[in-house]
């Protein structure tokens, strides 16, 4: 097969047949190779994907911090009320 030599790096042809059969091909002799050329446009719709779920995550983060600005805000008012009030009730004493 004229295989090269040494360690190779891609994807295990098995595996990518699993989920996507149409980009692997099986040869007389039962060897597998995967068409590389068709997992580009998946991997970048994966990206795309990925990209848009961060971005998702990014904005929740950020309206979950104002929500903690703000709880945190509303707590001290509470804390300079209660103090007030604490003041208040021991000059009635």
């Amino acid at each position: 097969k004229n295989f090269p030599n040494g360690r190779q790096i891609g994807f295990l042809a098995q595996e990518v047949e699993a989920v996507f059969p149409e980009l692997v091909s099986t040869d007389a002799s039962g060897y597998k190779s995967v068409n590389y050329i068709g997992v580009v446009p998946v991997l970048v719709e994966a990206m795309k994907r990925q990209q848009k779920q961060m971005q998702a995550q990014k904005w929740q983060i950020e309206s979950q911090q104002r929500r903690l600005e703000e709880l945190e805000r509303q707590n001290a008012r509470i804390g300079e009320l209660e103090a007030k009030l604490a003041a208040l009730v021991s000059a009635r004493r």
